[in-house]
């Protein structure tokens, strides 16, 4: 789902009840708690779904489409716009440098198992460490904003 804006979304994760079922993402409305729809899997490291709680192929995807439903427009991959269908520079629409590492290390793998995530913490946590060329901080810089998440430490 993507999250247009400017309206504020609520992320919130499940797990299933075994540690085989899948983790689900779904997309709430703070103010009345509505869910409006799941998270879109944004498959590109885990075809098997999203995880978190560690640093991985599934905690790496649900970064990448955190970002992407947050980031809407400026996730774009800057060549094809989000068409990916024939782009040399991405594979999957987004823009090769999003820096879904350092978002995978310093949010998504401190989640906890049940969690909830606002789009304004996503905003934050990505204008404090957006790639900007010329810049001498990168993706992975820990300085700056220190946002809780509600996870673990």
């Amino acid at each position: 789902m993507r999250v247009d804006h400017p309206r504020e979304v609520r992320f919130r994760g499940m797990r299933g009840a075994t540690t085989s079922s899948p983790a689900l993402v779904v997309v709430e409305d703070p103010a009345t708690g509505e869910t409006i729809g799941a998270l879109e899997h944004r498959v590109r490291y885990s075809p098997t779904g999203f995880n978190w709680g560690y640093d991985g192929a599934g905690p790496r995807d649900l970064a990448r489409s955190l970002l992407a439903a947050v980031l809407t427009d400026e996730a774009l991959c800057n060549a094809c716009h989000g068409a990916a269908a024939a782009c040399d520079t991405c594979r999957d629409g987004l823009r090769p440098d999003l820096p879904s590492s350092a978002f995978t290390s310093q949010v998504v793998a401190r989640l906890g198992p049940d969690w909830t995530l606002h789009s304004r913490q996503v905003r934050a946590w990505w204008e404090d460490h957006r790639v900007t060329l010329g810049s001498d901080r990168t993706p992975g810089d820990s300085s700056g904003t220190d946002l809780d998440f509600g996870g673990r430490a």
